[in-house]
């Protein structure tokens, strides 16, 4: 019953209102996956061009907000800071439009994790795998914001989930390290 209120919901749920808009979330999406400045760099600017073809897109704002979360690790000439911002204000922005998006609430949760916010961080990640259970990252997130909240046994248990859910996963490496 509840995949099926899900789905329901899932349905009603505002699709993007341009086909091109989606297309270009679609091509950053590789860019992300490859652990370079230069190449978040692209990503991020084919992410503001589809924000731009639709400004209520909150999957491309939720994504937007992840490159920059990624930049923390990237990054080092600018302050870790100005990245936690610039994350947190896309996921925010992506979570007014649509409160069901996991990457938004992942975004929040890590950038309220670097704040040394440890109960909005909880709040956020718990609600990323709460909406979708498959989604490694957001366990790794979980356990990263637990380790820093001062939960290290339960960050190692949602890292173990990350991995189990997603073994070969690259993103895990980064919060693995911290959890431990």
């Amino acid at each position: 019953p509840q995949i099926l209120v899900a789905e329901a919901a899932r349905v009603e749920r505002k699709p993007p209102q341009s086909i091109d808009a989606w297309d270009l979330v679609m091509q950053s999406v590789p860019h992300m996956w490859r652990m370079s400045t230069q190449e978040h760099t692209r990503a991020q600017e084919l992410l503001r061009k589809a924000i731009e073809l639709d400004g209520n897109y909150a999957h491309a704002h939720a994504l937007l907000g992840w490159t920059y979360v990624s930049m923390f690790n990237l990054d080092t000439r600018r302050p870790i800071g100005e990245f936690t911002e610039e994350a947190i204000a896309a996921g925010a922005r992506a979570v007014a439009l649509d409160d069901e998006e996991p990457w938004a609430h992942l975004v929040l949760g890590l950038g309220h994790a670097r704040r040394r916010g440890p109960v909005l961080a909880l709040k956020h990640l718990s609600k990323s795998v709460e909406l979708c259970p498959s989604f490694a990252l957001g366990y790794a997130g979980l356990g990263y914001a637990l380790a820093c909240g001062g939960q290290p046994e339960s960050g190692l248990q949602a890292l173990e989930d990350a991995h189990r859910l997603s073994p070969r996963d690259p993103f895990l490496a980064i919060y693995a390290p911290t959890v431990r």
